[in-house]
């Protein structure tokens, strides 16, 4: 079916209207002292903009925002956000960067496709020639740069505080395992020869992979703090909790996380293998369901295919483990810009997690 630009143009509008609706009113304050609505010129051209290159001709809203979601991860008013923040904080390295690079680097995180078939999968049919792997690679790392470098702006971890109500833990935490190449070392029991490098191997995975640190905000929907990539070989989630987030804590403050973090309870970590734990079931109960929060965040971030698949970037060890470095950080920012206009919240904990020890 023909791409019909002013038929477009009008469900770009309708999806747009219908889209705004449906951010919760609970949110109208956080975005007002945070993000303030995308220009729905932004919103409206990034629909546009998708539809051509996906060759969308569904006229129902969910079966678009779906279509949408599946091929970029996030509907056109979260992009038209992370475009405007790429321009406001200027972390894109190149200002020739277009809209359709933003719409390139979204399609190749959530979809991650080989290079090669690439250029058909984002050719619009506007366009004479696809787009060649050359400048499809150019792009689509500088745009995932510009995303990257927007986390110290985005993932805030004051913002545990959000509804704070004075209690000691406002955090959770977890690590996530993703798939990575394997990388070869030498073998000095047979010189000449190398061997599968043991520090990248996960028992997660049961193969070789990156391991990222993630805190959130158990009061509100909100990253609070990442870190990594770390080599799950040689450091453990204890470890690393060890290494940089303890040290930020306040005094008397502990973070919610799983029963690996025992050795640092009950001063810095409530757990249900925790002293203050064991024998009270409700507190048991809650330690649980704070769990299966933070995991239901690690969930939505393994959506993303691109921290789903083994990563198949070239370089060195160094400069692969920097780009998937990259993709995770940028993965997580757009998450958070997501969830801080409404869409894809982690569920409430509610009142009674106030009241468990």
């Amino acid at each position: 079916m023909a791409f019909n630009g002013a038929k477009s143009a009008d469900f770009a509008m309708e999806a747009l209207t219908q889209g705004l609706s449906m951010l919760k009113v609970k949110e109208i304050t956080r975005q007002s002292n945070r993000l303030s609505q995308p220009d729905l010129r932004n919103v409206s051209e990034f629909e546009l903009l998708g539809r051509a290159i996906i060759k969308c001709t569904l006229h129902c809203f969910n079966n678009k925002r779906r279509e949408f979601v599946t091929s970029f991860g996030i509907p056109p008013i979260v992009m038209a956000k992370v475009w405007e923040m790429i321009s406001e904080h200027e972390t894109s390295t190149n200002p020739k960067m277009k809209k359709k690079h933003l719409m390139w680097a979204l399609y190749f995180l959530k979809v991650y496709p080989d290079m090669k078939i690439m250029g058909a999968s984002v050719k619009q049919e506007t366009e004479h020639r696809r787009p060649d792997e050359k400048t499809i690679y150019k792009w689509i790392w500088i745009a995932i740069e510009a995303i990257s470098d927007l986390h110290p702006n985005v993932i805030v971890w004051e913002n545990q505080k959000t509804n704070d109500n004075h209690e000691d833990c406002l955090a959770g935490i977890d690590t996530i395992d993703c798939p990575f190449q394997q990388i070869l070392c030498p073998n000095i029991r047979k010189p000449g020869h190398k061997k599968r490098n043991k520090a990248f191997m996960a028992k997660k995975l049961n193969g070789p992979g990156l391991r990222y640190e993630i805190a959130s905000a158990l009061r509100s929907s909100d990253i609070v703090n990442i870190s990594g990539p770390y080599l799950p070989g040689e450091m453990n989630d204890l470890s690393i909790f060890r290494a940089e987030l303890k040290w930020m804590l306040d005094a008397g403050e502990q973070v919610e996380a799983d029963d690996i973090y025992v050795g640092e309870s009950p001063e810095f970590v409530k757990c249900q293998a925790s002293l203050a734990c064991i024998g009270n079931e409700e507190s048991q109960s809650m330690r649980r369901r704070a769990q299966g929060r933070i995991e239901g965040l690690m969930g939505h971030m393994a959506n993303w295919n691109c921290l789903d698949k083994p990563f198949k970037g070239h370089g060195s060890p160094e400069e692969r483990i920097e780009k998937h470095g990259k993709m995770f950080y940028a993965c997580a920012v757009i998450k958070q810009i997501s969830m801080e206009m409404g869409f894809k919240e982690l569920w409430s904990l509610g009142d009674a997690y106030d009241s468990c020890v």
